[in-house]
């Protein structure tokens, strides 16, 4: 979900930063508007069944309803940052260059503009695959994920609640039931965030020039 909406996100924000006038107005006022609904409640309006938005349960489960609605919401802070990365590029020279050598609007885009503006968003969307992660799983531990029929890790905590006390005399005897998950979320999660910051420390120019 955090690849279509990377792809979703930059496709938009590059149109509305290249662009601007009353294209870039419309589609960030779009934005500003989808930024009010969070990720959890468009997914119960997605999967109401009073509602029917995107059909019964023969057409979209638990599951698809949450990765729509998380993508729905996640290219929305993607398509800012690459508008405010665009907007900074789009008059440096390379970019006049091309374009007072006939180069149309597209092949600048996706040619000379986006190549220098992707970074930062690589870099956030490689920290967010952990947040996903996370905010998936307390969904799925509250019950509002996918479903008990699917196998995530906070289901698995939301099943070890029954034996996190243990037995009488030795209330460690199933410490494993909500230790491994935990750990597993952890490191998953921790990975993610250190991949990101390598990503960033990489990519990004500016930290590369004050080494």
């Amino acid at each position: 979900m955090v690849g279509l909406a990377l792809l979703i996100g930059i496709t938009v924000g590059a149109v509305a930063g290249y662009f601007g006038g009353w294209l870039d107005n419309v589609l960030m006022r779009m934005v500003d508007i989808m930024l009010s609904f969070p990720a959890i409640i468009l997914a119960r309006i997605l999967r109401n069944p009073r509602l029917n938005v995107l059909g019964n349960e023969l057409f979209i489960d638990r599951l698809t309803a949450l990765i729509i609605a998380f993508t729905i919401t996640q290219w929305l802070a993607y398509s800012r940052l690459v508008r405010g990365e665009i907007l900074s590029l789009k008059e440096k020279e390379f970019v006049l260059s091309a374009r007072s050598l006939g180069s149309g609007s597209g092949r600048i885009i996706w040619t000379h503009v986006l190549p220098n503006a992707v970074f930062p968003v690589l870099v956030a969307a490689s920290l967010d695959i952990g947040s996903v992660v996370l905010s998936v799983s307390a969904l799925s531990f509250l019950g509002l994920g996918p479903g008990v029929d699917f196998a995530d890790w906070g289901n698995i905590i939301s099943y070890s609640r029954d034996w996190i006390m243990g037995a009488r005399g030795n209330p460690f005897k199933y410490w494993w039931v909500i230790v491994i998950p935990s750990v597993a979320i952890t490191l998953f999660v921790l990975s993610w965030n250190l991949l990101g910051d390598a990503f960033r420390d990489i990519l990004d120019p500016r930290l590369r020039g004050s080494k």
